[in-house]
C-alpha cells in the first residue's frame, strides 16, 4: 500500500527502499511502545506516535514529508485496517493445527476491540484465545501478557510456540516469558537475525 501511494504522488521507489525504510522508523515506534505502551497514552499521543513513524518511513526513503503526505498515507492505513484479509497459509496452518486438536491463541497489543476484525476474517472460528492488551492492561513484549495467554490455555510455557512478526515486541517478549518461538519473515527483513525464522506460516508445522 505504501508503495502505490507514494507512487500517487510521482515517487516510484522500490520495495526494498521502503522496506528498509520501515525498518528504520520501526526502531522509533519500539522503543517508544517500550517506553510507555499505546494503551497507556491518550488519543492524541498515539497519533503523534503514528504520525512520527509515518513521517520516518518517507523520510528514510529518501524524500522529504509533508504534512499531506503523512496524513493522506496514515489515512489509508486506517481504512485498509477496515477491510483486512487473513494470508491463506496462515488460514490454512490454522485449519491443519485445529485438526490435530492443538489448542491456538492470538495474542495483540490492541489497544480497541479487534472481535469484528476477527470475524471478517474468519480467524474466530480458528482460534480458542485471545488475549489483548485492552482486556488485560498489559502488552508485548511484557511476559505477563504472554502467561495469561498460557493459563487460558491451560498449557505450560514448555508446550507452547509463538509465531510473531516484530523482533522487539514479539520475539523479545516470547523469550521474556521463556517461550519457544518463531520469526515469520514474509519479505526476508531479517536475514542476520539470531531467531527461528519462517517464510511461510505452512511452515510451523515443522516445528510441532
Amino acid at each position: 500500500m505504501e508503495q502505490k501511494e507514494l507512487k500517487k504522488m510521482g515517487h516510484d521507489l522500490p520495495m526494498e527502499v521502503i522496506n528498509q525504510a520501515f525498518l528504520q522508523a520501526d526502531e522509533y515506534f519500539y522503543n517508544e511502545c517500550a517506553r510507555l505502551p499505546l494503551i497507556e497514552r491518550s488519543k492524541e499521543e498515539k497519533s503523534q506516535v503514528f504520525y512520527t513513524h509515518q513521517h520516518l518511513v518517507q523520510k528514510y526513503c529518501g524524500l522529504k514529508p509533508t504534512r499531506e503526505s503523512v496524513l493522506h498515507i496514515i489515512g489509508c492505513y486506517q481504512e485498509q485496517c477496515t477491510t483486512q484479509v487473513i494470508f491463506e497459509d496462515a488460514a490454512e496452518t490454522l485449519r491443519i493445527l485445529r485438526e490435530k486438536s492443538l489448542k491456538i491463541g492470538l495474542i495483540s497489543n490492541s489497544d480497541g476491540d479487534i472481535s469484528p476484525l476477527l470475524t471478517q476474517t474468519g480467524l474466530d472460528q480458528l482460534l480458542d484465545v485471545v488475549i489483548t492488551s485492552a482486556q488485560f492492561n498489559v502488552t508485548k513484549p511484557n511476559a505477563g501478557i504472554f502467561q495469561i495467554a498460557l493459563n487460558k490455555l491451560g498449557i505450560s510455557k514448555d508446550q507452547a510456540l509463538y509465531v510473531g512478526d516484530q523482533i522487539e515486541i514479539d520475539m523479545a517478549g516470547a523469550e521474556n516469558a521463556g517461550i519457544d518461538a518463531l520469526l515469520i519473515d514474509r519479505q526476508d527483513y531479517y536475514k542476520n537475525t539470531p531467531y527461528s525464522r519462517i517464510n511461510d506460516m505452512r511452515q510451523v508445522l515443522d516445528y510441532i
